[in-house]
């Protein structure tokens, strides 16, 4: 009986971990996106632990997933370097983007209805109280809720989950750019 309680312990242990890592993931690729973190800053596991309230594991597992993003680079015996805004790979990902959604909107189109103009219309007019208060963050937030209508009524939102996940420095220099 003992050894299965410590098994069914350990995997509680490892589910509670990969919650953890996909929290830490989730806020430092915000922070890094929202530019709170800064493009070449440095910063230490021991120092992403302790701001982020998380273990070393979930903090290891989400900075690997940043770095295969492309957020994050590691850099021996210093830490963890915030990726620096590559121009070329910005212009990439935005020449890749407006080439997949000229076919979304197609697909959109022919599928849509009333209720998703209705929710375009109401992501527009958020969009233009966000811009008139300054709230650049939360204005992109929206924005890319506006384009997540177009990919799910269309049936692509994987399409939208991998440009989403692989347009970093894009949406970096849109928030700088606004």
């Amino acid at each position: 009986m003992g050894g299965y309680k410590k098994r069914q312990a350990v995997g509680q242990k490892e589910v509670q971990d990969q919650v953890e890592g996909i929290n830490v993931y989730e806020q430092l690729r915000n922070d890094i996106l929202d530019l709170r973190l800064r493009p070449g800053m440095i910063i230490s596991l021991k120092d992403i632990c302790d701001g982020y309230k998380a273990g070393r594991t979930p903090v290891r597992e989400a900075v690997i997933r940043l770095s295969k993003e492309g957020l994050a680079v590691f850099l021996p015996q210093r830490g963890t370097m915030v990726s620096k805004i590559s121009m070329e790979k910005a212009e990439e990902e935005r020449f890749l983007r407006g080439c997949v959604e000229e076919r979304v909107l197609e697909r959109f189109l022919e599928k849509a209805g009333e209720e998703e103009f209705r929710q375009l219309r109401k992501s527009v007019e958020r969009q233009k109280i966000l811009l008139q208060t300054g709230d650049s963050r939360e204005f992109f937030r929206e924005d890319g809720k506006f384009h997540s209508v177009f990919y799910h009524r269309a049936g692509l939102d994987y399409s939208y989950q991998i440009l989403s996940a692989h347009g970093g420095d894009y949406h970096r220099i849109r928030l700088l750019t606004i």
